[in-house]
């Protein structure tokens, strides 16, 4: 289920946006394992992307500003931000 739906390059980085939980949950925290699969149970659909860890807020700030150019995802991202 986690094909990637969305490939995004801004300054040379690439992230990939996926739907739901990754294929192989090898190496991941208990803790996204166990939001999984509480989203699975309730059958939440879900995007995801994995990224380099972030330890400060400039960090954050880069990863939250990559730009998924989807229709879909930008639409969604201005009804839940309020800027449609």
């Amino acid at each position: 289920m986690s094909k990637a739906r969305v490939m995004c390059v801004k300054d040379g980085k690439r992230m990939e946006l996926y739907n739901g939980r990754p294929e192989n949950i090898e190496g991941r925290l208990p803790r996204e394992i166990r939001t999984y699969d509480f989203l699975d149970k309730l059958g939440i659909e879900y995007l995801r992307t994995d990224h380099e860890p972030a330890n400060n807020m400039e960090a954050c700030n880069e990863i939250e500003d990559m730009e998924f150019n989807r229709e879909g995802i930008t639409e969604r991202q201005k009804r839940i931000t309020g800027n449609a």
